[in-house]
């Protein structure tokens, strides 16, 4: 489906006398996976916004604001989903090094940053 910028644009590149070709880019479909409460999308090259995962239903408890670097929203969730029952401590995970520090904030929870090569994973956890 066209966006409503391209098909202003092609209205008006048609109305000016040229040819209008306008396509929109396809964009892939999200995995669904239990707990998601956010679609994946892209924010630099190779950067994605991969939402949230909660390790209860309708609670505080989860990995949250997951942010893929390098790799897909799927892996990066099941990563984050790994920190469940060991909140606060290092893991590994899927071949990533997984380390948390204390938010500082009065919620509380750890922020996390797991490493494998050039690909990082960040989220807040609590």
């Amino acid at each position: 489906m066209m966006g409503r910028t391209a098909a202003l644009v092609a209205a008006t590149l048609t109305a000016l006398g040229g040819a209008a070709t306008v396509a929109a880019s396809p964009q892939p479909a999200p995995s669904p996976r239990a707990g998601d409460t956010a679609v994946s999308t892209t924010t630099g090259a190779d950067r994605r916004d991969c939402g949230d995962v909660a390790f209860a239903p309708a609670s505080d408890y989860g990995a949250f604001t997951i942010r893929a670097d390098g790799l897909g929203c799927d892996l990066a969730r099941d990563v984050a989903a790994d920190v469940e029952g060991r909140l606060g401590e290092s893991y590994r995970s899927h071949g990533f090094t997984c380390q948390g520090r204390p938010t500082g904030n009065a919620l509380g929870g750890f922020d996390y940053t797991c490493d494998r090569g050039s690909d990082s994973i960040s989220f807040t956890a609590s």
